[in-house]
């Protein structure tokens, strides 16, 4: 009987504090994700902080 194993209850509950800690990373790089695709999608005619170098602002 030696392929037979109990499972030991610290297995079970590290194997729990990993599948909660890999959600939490995956929900965080998914944040991170977001933020990155807002951020490059928005024109940077929109953005007031950023300088304009236009044709149109340097001539007026």
């Amino acid at each position: 009987m030696s392929g037979i194993h109990k499972v030991h209850e610290l297995h079970t509950r590290r194997k729990g504090r990993n599948a909660s800690l890999g959600i939490v990373l995956a929900l965080f790089v998914g944040l991170i994700f977001a933020v990155t695709m807002v951020k490059l999608s928005k024109p940077q005619s929109v953005d007031t902080k950023a300088p304009n170098y236009s044709i149109d602002a340097v001539t007026e």
